[in-house]
């Protein structure tokens, strides 16, 4: 199967995401699918970063706020 432009972007854009731990590993794999095809709403990507933040609060503090 051939890699299309738009999954070589979409793999880039999820990878770096993750790597700022943005988006959680169990989310990436259904954010890259909706990505690929511009599925996301804005409700999609306010609850992406509504988790994250969450996330990064736990971390930080060992609980959530």
């Amino acid at each position: 199967m051939k890699i299309t432009p738009t999954q070589i972007v979409t793999e880039k854009i999820v990878a770096e995401l993750r790597q700022k731990q943005l988006v959680a590993q169990e989310s990436a794999k259904e954010l890259g699918e909706k990505l690929s095809v511009g599925n996301l709403s804005a409700e999609d990507w306010r609850l992406i970063a509504e988790l994250a933040l969450a996330k990064a609060g736990k971390s930080q503090n060992g609980k959530t706020d």
